[in-house]
């Protein structure tokens, strides 16, 4: 049962791996969208009242500090499930095993 709990955690890290990657790409297609075919007249006015390229430069940077953010965020994570998958994983004594095993050197009485 342990095993099957290790492997979903293993899938929970394997997708939030790829919902992360597409994040990352997807904030800065948004912005290329968002100058191109927002309909708010108001961010169009400060678009032009900026100019366009220091504006699409400016909301670049907005969602590269974003998306480390998210990626900081989400080491975190992976951490917490790196440590759930390894706890899965083991067997249920395998702190006890370790310690009781001839590879580590007893102490004398």
């Amino acid at each position: 049962m342990k095993l099957r709990w290790a492997l979903v955690v293993m899938g929970m890290w394997i997708m939030g791996s790829i919902c992360m990657s597409v994040v990352a790409t997807e904030n800065f297609y948004t912005i290329d969208r968002l100058l191109e075919t927002s309909p708010n007249v108001e961010f169009h006015r400060s678009v032009q009242q900026l100019g366009h390229a220091p504006a699409r430069d400016l909301l670049r940077y907005l969602s590269s500090e974003l998306n480390r953010l998210y990626f900081q965020a989400w080491n975190v994570a992976q951490l917490v499930l790196g440590g759930l998958a390894f706890n899965a994983s083991m067997p249920a004594n395998w702190l006890g095993f370790v310690w009781q095993s001839k590879a580590w050197p007893q102490s004398a009485p």
